[in-house]
């Protein structure tokens, strides 16, 4: 599994943004095990509808740095029960510090 990107959605990177993407990013890395088995996990008990590839999500933070609004914009074959796993654990992540509020798009490739 990589992360193939994760950015906050502004076009306009001020060092606030840009601070906000490091936590987050630093996030993802602490939670890599727990992405990691959502995928495998369910490959493996359906490794015939499993398919490949990449695994979009975009979710909406608040003042406290929690995350809400979690959605797929887009998947794989059989990435719905993937997507279901992923956004019960973002939905528990949390950022202290947050500068910007608003949305956050985190794409995973799962090989």
């Amino acid at each position: 599994m990589n992360v193939v990107a994760c950015q906050a959605i502004k076009k306009h990177e001020d060092k606030a943004t840009l601070e906000d993407n490091e936590r987050l990013d630093n996030l993802i890395s602490e939670n890599r095990d727990t992405i990691h088995s959502c995928y495998y996990d369910e490959k493996n008990q359906n490794p015939k509808t499993m398919g490949k590839g990449e695994l979009v999500v975009k979710m909406d933070r608040r003042a406290d740095g929690s995350f809400y609004n979690i959605r797929m914009l887009e998947g794989f074959a059989g990435a719905d029960p993937v997507f279901e796993c992923i956004s019960k654990n973002l939905g528990t992540w949390k950022i202290e510090r947050f500068f910007n509020r608003g949305p956050v798009e985190l794409t995973w490739a799962f090989q």
